[in-house]
């Protein structure tokens, strides 16, 4: 009798420990549990711009290039520490790369990307240049090198660039589409180091311009953007296919 007391007893504070331990439910589908407030704008220290990029980088937001008038571009680079608003302060005021606009730019491997760009609205460009920063590294934006002042693609501006999420599909930099002068291109290129490029596959990628892009689980995916006559509302993506790296 005891015995089975007992027994009951472990039970009960089984049940009530797993209970207590219950994942609880999924919030609904929808946008419940997000709310955006009113957006306040701050003016900054940098110039006016825009086709300029930006990224956050060892705890410092960046502005890169871009162009005032559509007709010049800029390498000057400002940052601001992550948690600040109005304290950007110039890292350089003639990068080492030369001006333009219409870039793209990543982190990827401990360093900032910036890739092609146009110095004039018709051209593109296609080098690649970095900058590092830690305690031991000689630059935290204020000092550029290049890669590559030609990579193995052609001289482009409104391009998309991406960076992996994870480990094997983060050794890669890819480069997919964009435009110069009058030609549009559907071209998709990747890279371990920034200075030796590869073709990849692009069947079914119509050219365009101004798209966007993204790096989703294993696939990389493009929406939209200008084909030189028509705009698009298609989503592509790409199985990235890393086996032959493992």
């Amino acid at each position: 009798m005891k015995k089975q007391i007992s027994i009951s007893i472990i039970v009960v504070v089984l049940i009530v420990f797993v209970m207590s331990c219950r994942i609880p439910p999924l919030p609904p589908i929808g946008n419940e549990r997000i709310k955006l407030n009113d957006w306040i704008c701050h003016e900054s220290q940098f110039s006016q711009r825009s086709g300029h990029v930006s990224l956050l980088f060892s705890n410092y937001k960046y502005i890169i290039g871009g162009t005032a008038n559509n007709t010049a571009g800029l390498n000057d680079v400002w940052k601001e520490f992550y948690n600040t608003i109005g304290n950007w302060v110039t890292a350089t005021a003639s990068a080492e790369f030369s001006p333009r606009w219409g870039h793209t730019g990543v982190v990827f491997g401990q360093k900032m990307w910036v890739i092609g760009g146009t110095p004039d609205g018709v051209n593109g460009l296609n080098d690649v240049w970095y900058s590092e920063d830690g305690a031991v590294w000689v630059t935290d934006g204020a000092e550029w090198v290049t890669a590559t002042a030609s990579a193995a693609f052609s001289g482009r501006w409104g391009h998309q660039s991406q960076s992996g999420i994870d480990y094997s599909i983060n050794k890669y930099i890819f480069v997919i589409g964009g435009r110069s002068q009058g030609d549009y291109f559907n071209d998709v290129w990747s890279s371990e180091n920034g200075k030796n490029w590869i073709k990849q596959n692009n069947t079914n990628l119509i050219s365009r311009v101004g798209f966007s892009s993204i790096v989703s689980g294993s696939f990389l995916r493009v929406f939209g953007g200008y084909g030189g006559s028509d705009y698009y509302n298609d989503e592509c993506s790409s199985y990235i296919d890393t086996e032959e790296y493992y």
